[in-house]
């Protein structure tokens, strides 16, 4: 062991730029020849503020590097064939420096793995600070362009040692976490310009050549819970990544307050000499988990760890196509040592061909983990009768953000994270009824033979709800052929399939200003006769004759009301599609108190569909008079002064009662009351423009003499 005296600050700064070096070198070896070149240009880009440049707004935006020499950034933007910049730098440079951090150079980088660059700056105005967020975007934006993902953070130097938190954003933690995201940067960052970081020990003494952003050796326990909601939160983008920090944090908790940091184990195995593989920060992490989980026995969730780490670092070890970079033999030997079959690696290294069977299973199983061990740092924290740091703000968000993806709401239509598959979509769907277990959806793949066994993908309580689910999680596509058992007509199942397009079912990113906000519903799409479709009993011309003159609610001699179910999929301004159906007689009166309810009213976008193989224009046209003008008259209608409208539904009269509570209805006898006052119909059926008995009578009118 190497013994080092622990004054010794110029050791520990040789140390870090060791440290610093290797991971540069791993980082750019993990990248295209481009990329290599972008990352080194980087921190030019942040140097010189010129109009040549990508991030040029205005000349007095913050730039400038203090350490960083001239000429290295002239090579650098040579490199990218950038001419020389014409506006030189400020004298006095206002940043400290630009820091890569998280996988990039690690054994958790892969080929879609973002770069998260904090960006260091002197004190700056709240102005200042715009700029530099602006500029942060366009060079952003100038990655983006290669196909590489660029996260900008302003950082200040103070802000953990005075526990300055900055705002809770899509990829900012706010106050979350503090001295854990300090701890991960320690463990992972690249100086790519300006300042080392003093990320050593407070033994070793305090170096002017280094940046103290604040000392780790008293964590305080209050940051776990925090913590374990923000990995929750992004986890909903990359799960098998949260999955592993998430019970690094369990992991912490469990060795708190003796335990070492893993930003301190590095550290201390670098001053022995150790830079191989296994002192790589993805590796500690692994290495970290697997030894709490043998420690409990929990071989099913070590199994599911190994799993994630192998995914994450997007290494194919049956890939004979693929470069191999300085992990690939490190993570042969784990493989090798964890017991994995060649079968079981080829199967992960399937996994861009992953079927919606298996990313279902497997989203199962890292949410039944996350979960897990989010309960038992809640538990933790309760054991240490913590208070939380965070804002009430954040963990309002936080908290709303967790109930979107984890909410067993059973209205809900469930969505798997794709991961890194390239496409669900199956060629065959096949919908099979049960009465007590509901409707089973199964994929099947085009030229097998009957004997082959069909893959269940999911289970729901309706034939449109399975369509729906399908069509949402892109396993369903418009080449799909749909096959059913049972009493389901194939007409609707490939209509409403074809219907429910990308666009009609597309989800807008869910910003965090909709989850300040009590969710609401924002998109509608009714669907007409999806389960009793009493359209199916008329036939031919009599269906034309009753129809003439009368309400689609009460039609022919026998009253008959054409409208048996009412389907409705809706989605909400958290981000949430739901799936609820209405059958039998007073599916209509059911669908329309639906739509009247406060969480509903305000919603512009209305879109409906019909199961019915006749008369579906008609019916969907007076579906939608009929909501509108339902949702209307309750948005007019005060509480202390409701109003009341008649409806005729299968040869039974209704009276319906509307305000800004919602709408009630009750079954009356309106024989000689209303239906003589209003001339037996009612305004709710009836446009603004024209009447439907005036639109079919445009339409159906008889021939005369002559025609």
């Amino acid at each position: 062991m190497l013994q080092v005296p622990a004054s010794d600050h110029q050791f520990a700064l040789e140390t870090a730029k060791n440290v610093n070096q290797l991971r540069l070198q791993r980082a750019l070896a993990l990248l295209t020849s481009q990329g290599a070149a972008l990352l080194e240009a980087l921190p030019a880009l942040f140097h010189f503020h010129d109009p040549a440049l990508p991030g040029y707004i205005e000349a007095d935006t913050p730039h400038g590097i203090q350490t960083y020499l001239d000429p290295i950034a002239y090579q650098k933007l040579n490199q990218l064939e950038f001419s020389r910049p014409l506006f030189h730098r400020k004298p006095q440079g206002e940043l400290i420096g630009v820091y890569a951090m998280g996988s990039t150079g690690s054994f958790g980088h892969s080929h879609d793995s973002d770069i998260d660059l904090w960006v260091i700056h002197h004190p700056l105005s709240n102005e200042q600070q715009s700029l530099l967020n602006r500029k942060c975007d366009l060079i952003s934006d100038f990655f983006a362009d290669f196909g590489l993902e660029l996260s900008c953070f302003l950082v200040a130097p103070n802000q953990f040692i005075e526990h300055k938190g900055g705002q809770l954003s899509q990829d900012a933690s706010g106050s979350a976490q503090h001295w854990l995201l300090l701890d991960e940067f320690y463990r992972t960052h690249i100086c790519l310009a300006g300042q080392q970081i003093q990320w050593w020990p407070k033994e070793y003494g305090d170096c002017q050549q280094a940046l103290d952003l604040g000392d780790l050796s008293e964590l305080p326990a209050s940051e776990y819970f925090g913590a374990a909601l923000w990995q929750l939160h992004k986890g909903q983008a990359r799960p098998h990544k949260s999955l592993l920090k998430v019970l690094l944090l369990e992991a912490y908790s469990e060795d708190y307050p003796k335990g070492e940091l893993l930003s301190q184990t590095l550290w201390r195995q670098a001053c022995q000499g150790d830079y191989s593989c296994d002192n790589d920060p993805y590796v500690l992490l692994l290495r970290r988990v697997s030894n709490y989980l043998k420690r409990h026995y929990d071989d099913s969730r070590l199994e599911l760890v190994r799993q994630c780490f192998y995914l994450k670092s997007g290494i194919t070890l049956t890939d004979n196509q693929q470069n191999k970079d300085w992990r690939h033999d490190f993570m042969a030997s784990l493989t090798n040592s964890w017991g994995w079959s060649a079968h079981h690696i080829a199967q992960l290294d399937n996994v861009s061909d992953w079927d919606a069977a298996k990313l279902t299973q497997f989203n199962r199983q890292l949410d039944e983990l996350l979960l897990s061990s989010y309960n038992r740092l809640v538990k933790f924290a309760g054991r240490q009768q913590l208070t939380h740091d965070m804002s009430l703000e954040d963990l309002g968000l936080l908290t709303r953000r967790m109930h979107t993806r984890f909410n067993p709401d059973p209205n809900k239509l469930n969505t798997f994270n794709r991961l890194w598959s390239r496409n669900q979509a199956e060629a065959i769907l096949h919908i099979e009824s049960h009465s007590e277990r509901g409707f089973n959806l199964f994929g099947r793949n085009l030229g097998v033979g009957p004997r082959a066994k069909p893959r269940l993908l999911h289970r729901a309580k309706s034939a449109l709800e399975l369509v729906a689910w399908a069509r949402l999680n892109g396993v369903c596509s418009d080449q799909t052929q749909w096959r059913h058992q049972g009493d389901l007509g194939l007409y609707w199942l490939n209509k409403v399939a074809a219907s429910l397009t990308k666009d009609v079912l597309a989800q807008p990113k869910v910003t965090l200003d909709n989850l300040r906000n009590p969710w609401k519903y924002n998109a509608f799409i009714w669907v007409v006769n999806p389960l009793t479709d009493p359209v199916k009993d008329f036939k031919g011309q009599s269906l034309t004759i009753n129809f003439f003159g009368n309400s689609i609610f009460n039609i022919g001699a026998m009253n008959t009301n054409l409208v048996g179910s009412m389907g409705v999929l809706a989605r909400t301004t958290w981000g949430e599609w739901h799936c609820y159906l209405f059958d039998g007689e007073q599916a209509i009166l059911e669908a329309l108190q639906f739509a009247c309810q406060s969480e509903a009213r305000e919603c512009s976008s209305y879109q409906t569909l019909c199961c019915s193989d006749n008369l579906s224009k008609k019916l969907i046209d007076a579906i939608s008079i009929l909501l509108k003008n339902g949702v209307s008259t309750c948005l007019d209608s005060p509480q202390h002064d409701p109003q009341e409208q008649p409806l005729r539904l299968g040869g039974k009269d209704y009276l319906l009662n509307f305000s800004s509570l919602g709408m009630t209805y009750r079954e009356v006898d309106l024989a000689s009351t209303v239906r003589q006052k209003r001339g037996g119909h009612s305004q709710l059926l009836t446009s603004k423009k024209t009447t439907i008995k005036q639109r079919l009578l445009t339409k159906l009118r008889f021939p005369r003499k002559g025609d």
